[in-house]
């Protein structure tokens, strides 16, 4: 059987849902398995860390990694975004552990983490 995708890199790249106090959602993307490769809850707590550098437009109260990229892929910067971190992993890819520790390094300091946008008002494309 054929495979669609290269399973080993499926959770490469991962969406992460913030949801804010008054209950709207924001999106990032960025790479996954890093922190823990079973356990979502350190990546999700360190993008609930960072995220308020970026303009959400309220206090962020929660993160959880979502299953797939789809939940994400209709924000507005989503395949910007998609098409930067893709080449960033084709750059600095690696699954040595330096390479591992270097980027894990870097996220923790607030880097790599890519924010989709405000939701477009209705009607706007």
């Amino acid at each position: 059987m054929e495979e669609i995708c290269d399973a080993s890199a499926v959770d490469d790249v991962v969406a992460v849902e913030v949801t804010l106090e008054d209950g709207e959602h924001r999106f990032f993307l960025t790479f996954g398995r890093l922190h823990d490769s079973v356990d979502p809850e350190p990546l999700e707590a360190l993008v609930l860390a960072r995220c308020s550098r970026f303009a959400l437009g309220g206090e962020a109260v929660t993160a959880r990694v979502c299953w797939t990229l789809q939940a994400a892929s209709s924000e507005p910067y989503f395949y910007e975004c998609l098409s930067e971190i893709t080449a960033r992993r084709a750059v600095l890819a690696g699954s040595d552990e330096h390479w591992q520790e270097r980027i894990r390094q870097e996220m923790d300091d607030g880097r790599h983490l890519f924010y989709l946008g405000k939701p477009l008002p209705p009607g706007a494309s």
